[in-house]
């Protein structure tokens, strides 16, 4: 495969409009101004937090309804990963195909695809427990798995291009940050939630518990769906102008010397 430019095409003239290099801590003070940026971090770090709090917690939510063997409590896992693995190529390929054509709204409609489906399968999931249905515990992991781990395929790509002009060093590591910080404490959440006293002697607290672990974990997907829907690409950001008013720059700090290469 041909390697892509390093900025979009679309996004060349926009950038070459700083005259200028920024410091981490102007960068992360103009990150803060860029509302897109915000709900992208938002969203999938909400989604990338999903993923890894759930993985995490599958097997304690599947071993209080008594329907899954040992035999296949260690296959749940390896199914909803594998299919992450085919999903995840899948959409990066599509990205690497239409991604010239389309623009870098073709990163919110996928984006948008993986944070609904994600929602709608996990209900699934639940419902699957509840129903004692280990083919459809299965097929439901396995569609979870592929949708959701394809955020990594988009999120860090859509991030760096819309935390322009900032590196993308300084974007996709904000970006990161947020994923594991949600995704530490949701883990540290679910865990107590899982494992309280009370479930230790009653199977209904257990399946109790179970019920609350889902409701997070689906409020987590929900919010960052609806996130993403504050992202417009109306504005074409911020310019030379605004920057400097943000970060009280004088048009003698803008010299030649600082201009990007």
């Amino acid at each position: 495969m041909r390697a892509k430019p390093d900025i979009m095409p679309e996004d060349t003239a926009f950038v070459q409009e700083y005259p200028f290099t920024l410091d981490y801590k102007q960068q992360f003070k103009l990150l803060l101004k860029n509302r897109n940026f915000l709900y992208i971090a938002l969203s999938s770090g909400l989604q990338m937090s999903y993923f890894c709090a759930f993985t995490t917690v599958l097997v304690d939510m599947v071993i209080p309804f008594e329907f899954v063997s040992n035999e296949n409590l260690q296959f749940l896992g390896a199914v909803f990963q594998f299919s992450g693995i085919i999903g995840g190529s899948i959409v990066s390929y599509l990205l690497y195909k239409y991604l010239p054509s389309k623009g870098k709204k073709l990163y919110l409609r996928f984006s948008h695809a993986i944070n609904f489906g994600s929602f709608l399968s996990f209900i699934l999931i639940m419902l699957s427990l509840y129903l004692k249905s280990l083919k459809l515990l299965y097929f439901s992991l396995f569609l979870n798995g592929f949708i959701c781990l394809a955020v990594y395929s988009v999120a860090y790509e859509f991030a760096a291009e819309e935390g322009q002009p900032n590196e993308e060093g300084m974007s996709l590591g904000c970006l990161n940050i947020v994923a594991q910080s949600i995704g530490f404490f949701t883990i540290l959440g679910l865990n107590y939630l899982l494992k309280r006293k009370d479930a230790e002697v009653d199977t209904h607290a257990d399946k109790m518990n179970v019920f609350y672990t889902g409701i997070v974990l689906s409020t987590i997907l929900f919010i960052a769906t609806v996130s993403l829907f504050f992202v417009s690409f109306r504005s074409r950001g911020l310019n030379s102008s605004q920057i400097r008013k943000i970060l009280n720059l004088s048009i003698t700090e803008a010299t030649t010397d600082d201009m990007r290469k």
